[in-house]
């Protein structure tokens, strides 16, 4: 029974980063009409200059160029938006590409080694049970964020600019709302999410260049499972961080690996997707 709960645990504490990644996806899908696929890229970028860089230093600059990356994307998105309303479908491929782009810089500029970084070499024992610090860590700073973000979202004038951009975008504009700068400040708070997750992964379970189509997919999976709002999103990827550790602790080969995305098509083919109103996938 305690392998199971320290497996459990350890879901947990692992599926958090999940919902920091699925969280922007959420933000942008709210004010854009649109998903950007490219918070995989901005959490590997900023994993691994964190890793190359070293220190408080190289978080700031993964964080750093994190943001810098979702700026570009949000800046793209302006631009073809003010051009005409931007087909959704090609801005989701758009920003897939970028981030396979990105994954490419990673390659070219820092290698195919894995990056990896350890802050902590010891467990806390809880009766028979271990528990990683660092786990404990990314608990901690993923729901601080949440909340900060639910603070922004229903405490903020911008938040209320982003949920009245969200409900109605020609409404806000004709209300004096500037559309176009909120939704460039939801691509690039969406970033410096992402980019923060991708460090907490750099110190959990370490990544590579490859891992940028895994965040992404992993992201997407956790946005959708219980629908596209950012407390669901949340849940949805502690839900496949359980799933994840569970099936590699009790199941070997690669069965394993391919649990969590056989449990996101099951979710999904299950029709839960389908049943979201309109009203549920806005903030």
């Amino acid at each position: 029974m305690s392998t199971f709960v320290e497996f459990l645990i350890h879901g947990v504490l692992v599926g958090v980063t999940y919902g920091l990644l699925a969280i922007p996806l959420t933000l942008v899908y709210t004010t854009t009409d649109t998903v950007d696929l490219a918070v995989g890229g901005y959490a590997v970028l900023s994993g691994a200059l964190a890793s190359v860089v070293g220190g408080v230093t190289g978080v700031l600059v993964g964080l750093g160029a994190g943001v810098l990356a979702a700026a570009t994307v949000g800046t793209l998105f302006v631009i073809l938006a003010r051009a005409g309303a931007p087909d959704p479908v090609t801005v989701v491929l758009a920003t897939f590409g970028f981030s396979i782009a990105l994954a490419s810089v990673v390659l070219w500029s820092m290698g195919s080694d894995p990056f990896v970084a350890r802050a902590f070499t010891e467990f806390w024992q809880v009766g028979t049970i271990r528990v990683s610090p660092q786990g404990a860590i990314n608990l901690g700073l993923a729901v601080g964020m949440l909340v900060g973000l639910l603070l922004l979202l229903y405490r903020t004038s911008l938040g209320r600019a982003m949920r009245a951009s969200a409900v109605n975008a020609v409404g806000a504009g004709l209300a004096g709302i500037p559309v176009r700068r909120v939704q460039f400040l939801t691509f690039v708070s969406g970033g410096l999410m992402a980019a923060a997750a991708g460090v907490l992964v750099l110190y959990t379970t370490g990544m590579d260049y490859t891992s940028v189509l895994q965040l992404g997919l992993l992201a997407i999976g956790s946005a959708l499972v219980f629908g596209m709002r950012p407390m669901r999103a949340f849940a949805g990827g502690i839900a496949i961080g359980v799933v994840e550790a569970l099936a590699g602790g009790y199941i070997s080969g690669g069965w394993s690996a391919a649990i969590p995305l056989l449990f996101i098509l099951a979710m999904l083919a299950s029709g839960r997707l389908g049943r979201l109103s309109a009203a549920e996938v806005r903030p």
